[in-house]
């Protein structure tokens, strides 16, 4: 073995062995997904193992040093996708999904015998099916870095070096399919070792940095997500629906649709804490701020004001679509049962309804559908008010 192969062959070794390691802490410290991290560790260890299998490679050609050898690379990047889906927690397809393409690599090439013969073959399934992989993980990593929370830029950026990997698989696949064709020769994966080797190594250190800016990126998301929700039920914090009601106040402002606003106040709320505790309290809250957010759109806002007060923003939406959405959240909230520790607690609430008028402040929609919320409640709860006094 020349020297060169055995620096790379530490090298990868120790890299791998270290990026292997590096996920489990990850997995530990920064509390991504168990199955994410054991995925990208296995991706790093079958990398590594590819490596040292071409590494070793003799006159003699074998089975392990060749098929096997770029097999295991391959693994190493079907690994890497589906940890990827699994970090970003997309609607995962099957797991056929990610090992079909390895599957088939295995049974186009195992029929042929390692040598120079079969190297055409051997090396279009390697970088072929590797390039899949590539692409499909540089959308996959697109797609799990929100728009909302990062630029279009910066998502590319992170995604990029998916993207260079499919480029280079891509160009050397086109590069060994164009001299099965027209007679040019060039350097296989069986013919030059090294090569691979190289390759190898640069896409280990190239995925490793990808997957961990993009698990850097899911954490401050998280993080982002913690600070813009109300603890208690998931729906948005009071912060949060002031700065989304400014977002759509802009809006209103530009295209002239109209933003209606809801606001709902659960009946005799303090009755349940005091009969049936506070745990059973805030059952009822949760409760209520599933039931609601399935009756929603996904343009809509819900979001906790204060203690047992929700307020739902719907942009262009007029008083009667505002209304008529009210309704069926009260329907709904009066007719599905809170039942906890036995015990079935009915709930209700009061609802208010007003839409922003021209030129109006948001402060007064707020306070208009606040008014019109507490209407209901004078006049016997669980009911819808609403206030005409502007926007009609």
């Amino acid at each position: 073995m020349q020297l060169v192969q055995q620096t790379i062959l530490q090298f990868t070794v120790l890299v791998g062995l270290v990026f292997a390691l590096t996920w489990v802490l990850m997995s530990v410290l920064m509390g991504m997904t168990a199955q994410a991290a054991r995925l990208f560790m296995a991706a790093n260890l079958a990398l590594v193992v590819g490596v040292v299998l071409t590494g070793l490679r003799t006159p003699e050609r074998s089975y392990l040093y060749y098929h096997v050898a770029d097999w295991a690379t391959i693994v190493g990047f079907g690994c890497l996708h589906r940890g990827l889906l699994h970090l970003i927690d997309v609607d995962r397809p099957p797991a056929l999904h990610s090992v079909f393409p390895l599957l088939l690599a295995m049974l186009v090439t195992a029929p042929f015998a390692p040598g120079p013969a079969s190297a055409t073959v051997m090396s279009l399934a390697l970088f072929g099916t590797a390039a899949w992989y590539a692409f499909t993980a540089f959308m996959d990593a697109m797609r799990g870095l929100d728009a909302d929370v990062f630029s279009r830029s910066v998502r590319a950026g992170a995604s990029a070096p998916f993207f260079l990997m499919g480029l280079v698989l891509v160009a050397r696949t086109l590069e060994v399919l164009s001299g099965a064709i027209f007679g040019t020769p060039n350097a296989t994966a069986s013919d030059n070792p090294l090569f691979l080797m190289w390759a190898t190594v640069v896409f280990l250190l190239l995925a490793n940095i990808a997957l961990a800016t993009l698990a850097t990126g899911r954490l401050l998301m998280r993080i982002r997500s913690m600070a813009e929700m109300d603890y208690l039920t998931g729906c948005l914090n009071r912060r949060s629906l002031e700065q989304r009601m400014k977002i759509e106040l802009d809006r209103n402002l530009r295209s002239g649709e109209p933003l209606a606003c809801v606001f709902f106040d659960l009946d005799h709320f303090k009755r349940i804490n005091d009969v049936h505790g506070h745990e059973a309290g805030d059952a009822a809250l949760k409760h209520t701020v599933r039931l609601i957010a399935d009756l929603l759109r996904s343009v809509d806002a819900l979001g906790r004001f204060g203690g047992e007060e929700f307020m739902v923003l719907m942009p262009n939406t007029d008083l009667k679509g505002a209304t008529d959405a009210a309704n069926r959240m009260r329907l709904a909230l009066m007719r599905t049962k809170l039942e906890i520790q036995g015990k079935v607690i009915p709930l209700s609430a009061s609802f208010g309804a007003a839409v922003l008028g021209r030129n109006e402040r948001l402060d007064d929609l707020v306070r208009r559908a606040d008014a019109a919320m507490y209407e209901a409640k004078r006049l016997g709860r669980n009911r819808v008010e609403v206030d005409a006094s502007q926007g009609v």
